[in-house]
């Protein structure tokens, strides 16, 4: 019976070994196949929420995989990976950085975590992002779903309510817009959120938020406070390890405690 459910936080999939938030393809690959090979079930994050609220059991050990702001290479070298081992994960979206299409230019070109950042402060985040018709393909091959991680990403944004219900309303009219739908589950810019927050959120029909909090989730849980584990650039020594740590909830509280980062 399965006690706990670990939630994974990647950002950057790609060949930039030693760039900020970054995990190489080969060490991806290792730690895909090692899910697949033990024999864990990849969960989309209503079933997670489904299942800590007592609607549905799980028999075999389970985690969730989740990608934060949506970034290019997430499409280009993660999904491959995802689909040849038959995984499912949720990529957090800022719906502000989407495009329609994409430059050609830009179309093979991979862009370090820095580059990012002053892509998005030069107003060109579109050139580094998912585009819309990425998004709807990803969703519509069954395997990944797009969440939100609000419009602009401003990490702040919790301490200006208005300003923060503005970004909701504008990221769930992206969602319905280019996607036919509303996000659910929201991811917070930073990990910053308040009561507030938590409110506004629920003002604009998520039901779920993740946090930046290390931890594992577990029946009777907070669902607006999804707890998740930043993913080390390692193959799948380093995953079995934290996964046999985090599936356990006495371990994985004590281990959270001792190391909150």
């Amino acid at each position: 019976m399965v006690k706990a459910v670990p939630v994974l936080t990647y950002h950057h999939v790609n060949p930039r070994p030693g760039d900020m938030v970054t995990v190489t393809p080969e060490h991806f690959a290792a730690q895909m196949a090692f899910l697949q090979r033990s024999g864990y079930r990849t969960l989309f994050l209503d079933e997670l929420l489904d299942w800590m609220a007592g609607k549905k059991a799980l028999n075999e050990k389970a985690l969730v995989l989740t990608f934060d702001d949506g970034y290019l290479d997430n499409y280009r070298y993660a999904y491959p990976i995802l689909k040849k081992f038959g995984l499912k994960a949720t990529i957090f979206l800022v719906t502000g950085w989407s495009g329609r299409e994409r430059e050609a230019v830009d179309r093979q070109r991979i862009f370090t975590h820095q580059e990012c950042r002053e892509l998005q402060e030069a107003g060109r985040p579109e050139r580094m992002a998912l585009t819309w018709p990425e998004a709807r393909q990803l969703e519509g091959e069954g395997l990944v779903r797009i969440e939100s991680h609000t419009h602009e990403h401003t990490k702040n944004l919790f301490a200006d309510v208005e300003a923060l219900r503005e970004s909701l309303r504008l990221s769930q009219e992206s969602f319905q817009q280019h996607l036919g739908k509303k996000s659910t589950c929201l991811c917070w810019p930073g990990g910053r959120y308040n009561a507030a927050s938590l409110e506004a959120a629920r003002e604009f029909g998520f039901t779920a938020c993740c946090t930046t909090e290390r931890g594992l989730n577990i029946p009777g849980g907070d669902p607006w406070r999804l707890k998740r584990i930043t993913v080390e650039d390692t193959g799948a020594g380093w995953l079995r390890k934290t996964l046999f740590v985090f599936s356990r909830p006495g371990l994985g509280n004590l281990y959270a405690r001792l190391k909150p980062r």
